[in-house]
């Protein structure tokens, strides 16, 4: 929450078909005094993923704007985009999460290296920052560290030396766990529902 007390607000435009003048579902536009545009092409065929994607886009790229002034943007990796953007359409349809593992591909998953290292730009747009944001809180990373591991990435921070310490095991004697074994052993898990869940009344 802290860093996000900007007074510019992000303007979200949903515009038919006629109107619109950019390809795909979306077009994320900011001006040099931080104003952050997301327009929609607005139709039957955006879904709701898609607009909690692009909505988690634009506020990022409005975060590392007002804290990292205007080459904050140049500095954002895709998998906070993907993480945030998931994580707001899960809270809408909590039933879907019964299908990540239909989303996750252990053998088309990038390396460790290859996901944190990804920008918006090369990045085709999947669930693999969501299962990383997942990976690490089921693998005992608390949350004050899952935060500030993000606000890192965010601000352009190579992460890798602390996440690697935060996934070590505590006991004492135990062998050090590799990044790149941690994240294909937690890829396995992942696709392993602990349960089904269920959408509330």
């Amino acid at each position: 929450r802290e860093g996000m007390q900007f007074s510019q607000r992000i303007l979200v435009s949903l515009k038919p078909e006629d109107y619109v003048q950019f390809e795909g579902d979306y077009s994320l536009r900011y001006g040099e005094r931080g104003f952050v545009n997301l327009d929609f092409r607005w139709g039957e065929s955006l879904d709701l993923l898609t607009a909690c994607r692009a909505l988690a886009e634009a506020l990022l790229i409005r975060y590392s704007i007002f804290n990292y002034g205007q080459g904050g943007p140049d500095m954002l990796p895709e998998w906070p985009a993907a993480a945030i953007g998931t994580q707001a359409y899960l809270s809408l349809r909590p039933a879907q999460l019964g299908r990540l593992a239909d989303w996750l591909d252990p053998e088309a998953t990038p390396a460790i290296d290859i996901l944190l290292g990804r920008s918006w730009d090369d990045a085709a747009v999947d669930a693999n920052g969501y299962a990383f944001l997942l990976a690490m809180e089921r693998s005992g990373v608390g949350r004050r560290s899952v935060r500030a591991l993000m606000a890192e990435s965010i601000a352009g921070m190579d992460i890798r030396p602390r996440l690697s310490d935060s996934i070590q095991p505590q006991e004492p004697g135990a062998e050090a766990v590799e990044l790149d074994d941690w994240w294909r052993e937690s890829l396995v898990q992942l696709q392993v529902s602990e349960e089904d869940p269920m959408e509330t009344m």
